[in-house]
This record gives C-alpha cells, sequence and structure tokens, in this order.
C-alpha cells in the first residue's frame, strides 16, 4: 500500500505541478490558468515518468464539471488500477479498490495562480514557438527556458479555444525530456456529466490526522536562486505527524518533509529521471528533499538545515 501511495503521489503531483506560461504572454497566461472555472470536460489522459528508476505510463480517464469538480479514474499501471480520486471543492477523496473503502483527507497544496504567474515571469524566457495538434485539438506551444542554469525546461500545449493545458513536458539540460502528461483524447462541455459523479458512494474513512507537532520545523537558510518558500502544512505519514515545507520558482516546487527520528543518519541520496531525492536525519528531525533541481543544488539545501 505505502508504494501504491507513493506512485499515486508522484502522478498527481505531475498533475498539479503543470502551470502555464504565457504565449501571447499575460493574457494567454492568465486564461490558461482559469480555464478549469469555466469549462467541462471528459477526456483521457497519458502520463510518462520516472519511478523508483524505471520508466512508467498511467493512463486515466478525467471528468471535470466547472467550476471545482474532478473525477480521475486509473487504468493503468497495474498497481493504479482502480484506483479513483475525486475532488469536490475543498473536498478530497481517494477509493482504493483492493480495500473497498474511500479515503478522504486534505487537499494536495497546490499555488495559488497569482503566485505561480508571477514567478514563472521573473524566472523564465517565455516564448510562443507554433502551432500544433493534440488529440484533435489545435493548441499554441509555449517553450519556457529557465534563466538559472540549474532549471529545467519545459513546453507546453494550450488549446486554442478552451486555453486548457491538454499537454506538457519537461526537459533536462541535454533536451531529453524526462516526463510528459497528454491527451489522447477530449470532449469539451458534454451535456451528460451530472454532480453525482464527484459524490462517494460506500464505506468512508478518514486519512490519519496530523498529531502534535513533536519538533520545531526547521527552514532551509539557503534556497536556489528564484525560488520562495510557499506553504506548509500539517500531514500524518504512516500514523506519525510530519510537517511539509514547499518552494517554488512558479513553475516547479521544491518539498521538504520533515518528522521527529531519534536516529541520525547522514545524508542519502536516491536518483531518479523525474526528481532528485535526499533524506537524512539530524538532531531527531527526519528530513526527505524532494526537488527537480540538481543534486547539487539538493545537498546546498539540505546542509542548510543544520
Amino acid at each position: 500500500m505505502i508504494k501504491v501511495k507513493a506512485l499515486l503521489f508522484t502522478i498527481l503531483a505531475l498533475l498539479a505541478s503543470s502551470p502555464v506560461f504565457p504565449a501571447d504572454v499575460k493574457e494567454l497566461l492568465h486564461k490558461a490558468e482559469v480555464a478549469e472555472r469555466y469549462i467541462s470536460y471528459r477526456g483521457m489522459k497519458v502520463v510518462t515518468f520516472d519511478f523508483g528508476g524505471n520508466v512508467t505510463s498511467a493512463k486515466f480517464k478525467i471528468l471535470h464539471l466547472q467550476p471545482d469538480k474532478t473525477r480521475t479514474e486509473f487504468f493503468t499501471p497495474c498497481a493504479l488500477a482502480g484506483i479513483i480520486v475525486i475532488q469536490n471543492g475543498d473536498r478530497f477523496w481517494k477509493y482504493y479498490p483492493k480495500r473497498e473503502v474511500w479515503e478522504e483527507s486534505p487537499r494536495p497544496l497546490i499555488l495559488p495562480p497569482d503566485i505561480v504567474y508571477d514567478e514563472a515571469l521573473h524566472n523564465y524566457d517565455l516564448h510562443l514557438i507554433g502551432s500544433d495538434t493534440v488529440a484533435g485539438r489545435p493548441t499554441h506551444v509555449v517553450q519556457a527556458i529557465p534563466y538559472s542554469r540549474f532549471d529545467t525546461a519545459r513546453k507546453v500545449w494550450i488549446d486554442k479555444d478552451y486555453f486548457l493545458v491538454v499537454k506538457s513536458q519537461v526537459e533536462n539540460r541535454r533536451g531529453e525530456v524526462v516526463n510528459s502528461a497528454a491527451f489522447t483524447d477530449i470532449d469539451y462541455n458534454p451535456r451528460d456529466i451530472e454532480a453525482s459523479s464527484f459524490k462517494v458512494k460506500g464505506k468512508v474513512i478518514q486519512a490519519p490526522k496530523p498529531g502534535y507537532m513533536n519538533f520545531d520545523i526547521v527552514k532551509p537558510t539557503y534556497l536556489p536562486k528564484g525560488y520562495k518558500l510557499t506553504g506548509v502544512t500539517r500531514l500524518s505519514v504512516n500514523g506519525r505527524c510530519s510537517a511539509h515545507l514547499q518552494f517554488s520558482n512558479g513553475a516547479y516546487t521544491i518539498s521538504m518533509f520533515e518528522r521527529k527520528d531519534p536516529k541520525d543518519s547522514a545524508i542519502k541520496e536516491i536518483k531518479s529521471k523525474v526528481t532528485n531525492v535526499f533524506t537524512w536525519t539530524r538532531n531527531g528531525v527526519r528530513f526527505t528533499l524532494m526537488g527537480d533541481v540538481p543534486e547539487s543544488e539538493l545537498r546546498k539545501i539540505a546542509d542548510s538545515t543544520k
């Protein structure tokens, strides 16, 4: 179950971190960021990414009812087949077919559009590089090249009529695509989407609530250029109260998780094509640091938590 949750978290994080960059510049950016508030849609989507050193593809169906209802049903990989994720306003549920239960949990931390917008304008060189067709839809293709040599580039495909991001990809510093997400089919404003699709039926359990924070949250004194602290939340991980610190440069995020752990350990690196991960324990606190920045930068962040 831990591996399934980690895999699901990876996909949801990729979907949540798909900010848009202006083509025509400010107006197109704003329209793309708020598109889901004004349109409904049904579609199939494929996300390809690296998980645990293996390239993995996830295929799922998305049903969205404007302004704030979304249902996601997973078909592949096998570990996620049958899982359903529903967001209805500020409420968030996940259905696990093997246990036949819904788990209600806090909504994942998502950056406000104004933060994404302002930071992206400052940290990326943004260009409209052409037009393309995705899932039968005409799109603008926008490229974002980071000013910082530490960040990766991104391309996004924005529907010309409805302004929804229908495809995105991240490229490393060698120009290789390290993860991508794209609709393979999409239908806008279908009339048969019912509100009942976003309600849970059956047994519902509450996700473990974070308990007392029995340690002091540590904030790093070093961050890569352009990154700022954007949020701190409490959550429960394997029954333990943890803190989640999120940093962003407007396009990408770095996450640091902290929890109580009495056994100190050295910094350990876990490599992945999508994101780099460092974990260590210092002064009775376990840290897990994740981000799509070079290992050298994550190590500097880690070292600055002393």
